[in-house]
């Protein structure tokens, strides 16, 4: 679909789309190691990192800058999740 919408075909053009469907996936609280997530919260992950994506599009930060923004926010959602099951 991308490759249509864009009208051209290149190896790495959806490179960073797998990066941002784990993303939104992991901020909507669904656990890496399976099992817990629903389809809601990952919707509202989903929406949270596009508007990331859009306004580092609009401050024109360059594209690695923003896939290591991204991994950034990962690792902190990662981070967040395990202290919240510890607590629990």
């Amino acid at each position: 679909m991308l490759t249509a919408r864009t009208g051209s075909a290149e190896p790495n053009l959806g490179g960073s789309l797998m990066l941002e469907s784990i993303a939104a996936a992991v901020i909507g609280g669904a656990s890496l190691q399976g099992g817990v997530g629903g389809i809601v919260p990952v919707l509202l992950g989903s929406i949270f990192v596009t508007m990331v994506s859009n306004s580092m599009d609009l401050l024109e930060v360059g594209g690695y800058v923003q896939q290591i923004l991204l991994g950034c926010v990962i690792i902190a959602a990662i981070f967040l999740d395990r202290i919240r099951a510890t607590r629990a």
